[in-house]
């Protein structure tokens, strides 16, 4: 009779089985994709050093102390760090909580009770037993589930994969939050370059509005030539507020961004650095960016998160098997309570196993496979999405890098043109409206110059958010 009964559960365990098998297909996962092509292209290998990946506290590679200790403050403060910390903490609490399903629950009780028996009852049931009576019961219960399927292990296994893309969807907020000040504090750099050109052009306009003026009074020019330098200085001046406005934005933001009040005004100091800076190329990027990209390795947690979801989902099929004991003290004598008489005890092993449920584990385990597959999917996007970042990073700062050489070789001729024209203009050979406007031509391509050495940084730190910054998992 036992051994029929054995086999009857493990012959109902398999029939309800035979549908999860089913559903456990799984998706291609891609793998890395090989970008040595663009890396070791001749026009654009010189654009970086060869060595290892970037350390911690990428941003230190810009050699600005204002700047590092921007980022440093931002990382400290800001709201969404600290969110993103507490949500770590959580996760890594979740595991903990699902950790103790290894262990058995003890639990502990006393219980008193006092009663008072009707005639009926007591006459009837209990006729020797006093009608007033007080129990005493002290029991110690012991509950146990036997994780014969690993489904208790699996769920452990998931809520870990849980607290790993916690903690690397933290660093992703970083990583973010970091080229978010890296970029900010350069635009603002960029503006406060070009608003003391603009200002300097501004005083060349003045120079020859008293020029103009002068030869109007010497009949000369005539108002028309006066009525256009100050049309041209008033909208100058509406440049230069155009700028001062982008600033006190940029001043805003960037406060936000350091999580402290947008309104207040930050002591910054011009540094005028937007020197190429060349970053370490890695010989293997395509193989690196895997274990690089912050949001690349919490998808793969995702991923793996989701298929352990799926075994969880398959152990449903199984039987679940419990232990519970109880043992303590009972007596309707405290003072008897503690005596070998007192001693009580149950043991419950129980097994359960579904049978009919409405097809509702078949449709969990459809859904588990389903999110498993949604989450190979979203990972073999964004991995895709990854590496064209880098590509097209890397095609930005190759573009601009020949965009700022060409210019540079411009402010140098312009540069060669307002030195020719002040030596024409000492020997008299100019006039100074001539030299003026040498002059301000000379600054305009310095301003243009410094619009693309902005961006030329600013792709440098969008590459290295492509890359991870400075993540290792």
């Amino acid at each position: 009779m036992y051994y029929s009964k054995y086999f009857l559960i493990c012959f109902i365990s398999c029939v309800s089985c035979t549908n999860c098998n089913k559903c456990t297909q799984t998706v291609a996962i891609h793998n890395e994709f090989d970008l040595s092509a663009k890396t070791e292209d001749e026009n654009v290998k010189h654009l970086f050093i060869e060595g290892e990946w970037l350390k911690n506290k990428w941003w230190e590679i810009f050699d600005d102390e204002q700047l590092s200790l921007l980022v440093e403050i931002a990382l400290k403060d800001n709201p969404s760090i600290l969110s993103a910390k507490a949500k770590v903490e959580q996760a890594n609490q979740d595991s903990e909580f699902v950790r103790s399903k290894f262990f058995p629950i003890v639990s502990g009780s006393f219980v008193t009770l006092q009663s008072h028996l009707n005639e009926n009852g007591h006459g009837l049931i209990l006729p020797q037993l006093n009608p007033y009576f007080q129990y005493y019961g002290l029991s110690l219960k012991f509950d146990y589930e036997f994780d014969f399927w690993g489904k208790n292990r699996k769920i452990f296994e998931a809520a870990v994969s849980i607290a790993k893309m916690q903690k690397a969807l933290e660093f992703q907020a970083k990583l973010i939050l970091s080229t978010a000040v890296v970029n900010k504090y350069f635009d603002l750099q960029s503006s406060m370059a070009k608003m003391e050109l603009m200002q300097s052009i501004l005083n060349n306009r003045s120079e020859q509005l008293s020029l103009i003026y002068l030869r109007n009074t010497n009949r000369i020019d005539g108002a028309l030539q006066v009525n256009q330098i100050k049309s041209e200085i008033v909208a100058l001046q509406q440049l230069l507020s155009i700028i001062k406005n982008h600033m006190e934005i940029d001043m805003s933001m960037l406060c936000a961004l350091i999580g402290s009040n947008p309104s207040e005004d930050m002591p910054m100091l011009l540094v005028n650095k937007f020197d190429l800076v060349k970053i370490p190329m890695p010989k293997d990027l395509g193989l690196e960016l895997l274990v690089r990209r912050p949001d690349l390795i919490a998808q793969i947690w995702r991923v793996q998160n989701a298929s352990k979801e799926v075994g969880v989902a398959i152990a449903n099929f199984y039987p679940n098997v419990n232990l519970m004991a109880l043992g303590g003290l009972a007596s309707l004598d405290l003072n008897k309570l503690f005596t070998i008489k007192g001693l009580t005890g149950s043991l419950l092993p129980s097994i359960s196993l579904p049978i009919f449920t409405g097809g509702k584990l078949n449709a969990n385990l459809k859904s588990k496979v389903a999110a498993y597959e949604s989450a190979v999917y979203d990972y073999n996007s964004l991995l895709i999405t990854a590496s064209n970042e880098v590509v097209q990073c890397i095609s930005v700062l190759k573009s601009l890098n020949e965009q700022v050489t060409f210019q540079k070789e411009n402010v140098d001729f312009k540069c060669k043109t307002y030195n020719l024209v002040y030596s024409r203009y000492k020997y008299g050979i100019d006039s100074m409206t001539s030299l003026l406007i040498s002059d301000e031509n000379f600054i305009v391509s310095k301003l243009k110059k410094i619009d693309l050495e902005n961006e030329r940084t600013k792709s440098i730190v969008n590459l290295i958010k492509s890359m991870g910054g400075s993540y290792c998992e």
